[in-house]
C-alpha cells in the first residue's frame, strides 16, 4: 500500500436535497383506526386473504359442535 492512493469513498447525496423533500406522513401511506392511539394497517389483497384462509383451514382444528 505504499505510494498508492486509497479509493475515494462513495459520497452521499447533499443534505440540502434531502431537506427539500417533504417526508410522507403515516396517514398517506397506511390506513388507521379511529380510536386513539392510532393503529396503522394495510389491507390484504384478495389473493393474500384467500391464501391465509386456505392455510388456516389446513392448520386449525375444526370448531367444537354447538351445544343444544
Amino acid at each position: 500500500m505504499c505510494g498508492q492512493a486509497a479509493p475515494a469513498p462513495a459520497t452521499a447525496p447533499a443534505p440540502a436535497a434531502a431537506a427539500e423533500e417533504e417526508p410522507l406522513e403515516l396517514d398517506a401511506l397506511f390506513r388507521a383506526t379511529a380510536a386513539l392511539p392510532k393503529l396503522y394497517w394495510l389491507p390484504l389483497s384478495e389473493e393474500a386473504a384467500a391464501a391465509r384462509a386456505a392455510q388456516a383451514a389446513k392448520t386449525l382444528p375444526p370448531p367444537p359442535p354447538l351445544a343444544k
